[in-house]
């Protein structure tokens, strides 16, 4: 049994980090805002910041995200006015109300749980929230006068980053309305679209972006309004998702429509996890790999069954309808339209030379050391013989999306393995062809 009150709370996951707009605050005065995330991180994970920070950079503009919990609630979006003390948080209010608020003195609890307190109750307390009442004040020697402190929009959100490879949480911390307004309207509809495709928002890749947006505001002379440009925060589920989605919501449309009637439009390719290798021990020098069926054989179209190849004779003068027939399922003009658009997941994030090795190394080993074999098939499909020039986005599409190598030491799939060495046997046919017709 738990014990009430201690161990039967909800289930949490640890911050590690903050996600910030502005600079650092600089004495009297405060942070500018920045154009890029400044990202920070608990003093005991400085692994997760050189991770973070080997795949971003110190100024990230877009960063990829999930939601760390399932359930709309302050553990996932925290939006409130705040107002804070040396001692922790002075007082926190829905916009109309004060849902907890104490003494900035005394310390007494006023208000708690939306309601007075016996000590709100004796000094007649407002439960009435107006963000243009202070709610203390403090005396400035610099400044010679007092201070008004008022309450201010603050809003978090728990977000993961699933490069880091760790069930652990950052917090975007924001103080802006425009981008409280903009996070919770997509953040619904997040929700809601989870809902409709039968899947938990937490499972739903997302994207954190920063972008420059005309914004109202007060006159710096306090006379009307001006518009002037911001950088503000957006949450937005990633590209590839959102094809997948709507092209799934399109078949159901079509399915609702149109019942009985067979459809065979083409869904887009779903991507694996984007996730980003995270910092780990050097792959093994051999790996058991199995391969696998690549298709369930009850799914796969008849006009894609694989033809059993024929005994080569040896003649050129062959009819057509004679020669080994390529498998359609496993061509190669369709991985390197794959890997194309899959290497949009990752631009402007760099592979690094142990990226590039452990590519090189799967290869050798799917082609058993043989490495002319593992130079003709990057050649066939990046366009690039060695692993050393391949584009970062294409070898890091083509090594963790296409071969689902999501650790340092993890293997790739079998199914990946299977489809390679067909493409192989592809590239070993052609050269034979080739050596017949000379």
């Amino acid at each position: 049994m738990p014990i009430i009150g201690l161990t039967d709370g909800t289930p949490s996951i640890k911050e590690i980090g903050r996600i910030r707009k502005g600079s650092e605050k600089e004495q009297y005065k405060p942070g500018v805002n920045l154009d890029y995330f400044r990202v920070t991180f608990r003093p005991d994970e400085t692994e997760m910041q050189n991770a973070f920070n080997s795949i971003y950079g110190n100024e990230p503009r877009t960063i990829n995200v999930k939601l760390a919990y399932d359930v709309w609630d302050d553990n996932l979006f925290f939006a409130y006015y705040t107002c804070y003390l040396k001692g922790g948080m002075l007082g926190q209010a829905n916009g109309e109300q004060w849902v907890y608020l104490r003494d900035y003195r005394t310390q007494e609890i006023l208000i708690k749980g939306g309601e007075l307190t016996e000590t709100g109750k004796a000094r007649e307390m407002k439960i009435a929230f107006d963000e243009n009442e202070p709610v203390y004040f403090y005396h400035s020697e610099r400044k010679k006068k007092d201070i008004p402190v008022y309450a201010k929009p603050e809003g978090r959100v728990a977000l993961m980053v699933p490069e880091l490879g760790r069930y652990v949480y950052l917090t975007l911390l924001t103080h802006a309305k425009n981008d409280l307004a903009n996070l919770s309207g997509e953040l619904r509809d997040i929700f809601n679209r989870a809902e409709r495709l039968g899947v938990y928002p937490s499972d739903i890749p997302l994207v954190l972006s920063r972008r420059f947006e005309p914004v109202s505001k007060p006159a710096y002379n306090g006379e009307g309004r001006i518009t002037t440009e911001e950088s503000l925060v957006h949450l937005e589920p990633h590209e590839q998702f959102a094809k997948l989605a709507i092209g799934f919501t399109q078949r159901k449309t079509l399915e609702a429509l149109t019942p009985g009637q067979p459809h065979v439009e083409q869904l887009p390719e779903q991507p694996e996890d984007y996730a980003m290798l995270p910092s780990g021990p050097e792959p093994p020098e051999n790996w058991d790999i199995t391969p696998g069926p690549m298709f369930d054989s009850e799914l796969m179209p008849e006009n894609n069954a694989q033809v059993e190849p024929k005994e080569e004779t040896g003649d050129k003068d062959t009819p057509e309808e004679n020669k080994p027939q390529e498998n359609p399922v496993f061509s190669y003009v369709d991985l390197v339209n794959k890997l194309n658009n899959w290497a949009k997941m990752y631009k402007n994030q760099e592979a690094t030379t142990r990226h590039r090795n452990l590519l090189a190394s799967v290869l050798d080993t799917t082609f058993d050391g043989n490495e002319a074999m593992r130079h003709k098939f990057t050649k066939m499909v990046t366009g690039f013989e060695s692993t050393r020039d391949i584009p970062d986005a294409l070898l890091l599409a083509m090594l963790k999306t296409y071969l689902g190598v999501t650790g340092w030491d993890t293997p790739p799939t079998p199914e990946a393995i299977q489809e390679v060495k067909e493409l192989g046997s592809l590239l070993n046919l052609e050269d034979s062809e080739n050596d017949n017709d000379e």
